[in-house]
């Protein structure tokens, strides 16, 4: 039986949940990428990496997610290494579409990202991945990132 009356501490508000106490809501997590180094060289014209097709997360019934990203070092000679979480209903990577606005790694530690179906700029379609890229101006240099990714969602199914 779930409580419908969320912890004090929940990432979810009462207003923000999308299911009321008499559905059987369900919440689902996966690893979306475990930690990895990834690595650029602007003056190559590496400016973006997207995550490997073969390790796009499947949402299926899903919505409501939330990112949660974990880094531990990053660096770049010149410009922010950046990220993005991104959807599409399909695998092309023409179709992929940001859901939050990309945003500059700030520092080690913890970053929450929240992608609701009812408030996104783009709501969660079918397949879900990252993107890593140099922003601001970059005029040249290598940048890397090591980090990692968890998803949770809730299921509508």
């Amino acid at each position: 039986m779930l409580n419908p009356e969320p912890a004090e501490n929940s990432l979810f508000s009462r207003s923000e949940r999308r299911h009321d106490s008499c559905e059987q809501a369900r919440m689902d997590g996966w690893l979306l990428q475990d930690f990895c180094t990834i690595s650029g060289n602007f003056t190559g014209g590496v400016a973006s990496i997207p995550q490997s097709a073969h390790r796009y997360l499947d949402i299926g019934e899903h919505e409501d997610l939330v990112f949660y990203l974990d880094v531990r070092n990053f660096a770049a000679t010149t410009g922010t290494v950046s990220m993005a979480y991104e959807t599409a209903p399909t695998q092309e990577d023409q179709a992929f579409l940001p859901m939050v606005a990309p945003f500059a790694l700030t520092g080690p530690g913890v970053r929450v990202d929240r992608a609701f179906f009812s408030t996104a700029g783009i709501p969660p379609a079918r397949f879900v991945r990252w993107r890593l890229f140099l922003g601001g101006t970059p005029t040249g240099g290598v940048w890397d990132a090591t980090f990692r990714v968890w998803v949770a969602a809730y299921s509508y199914a």
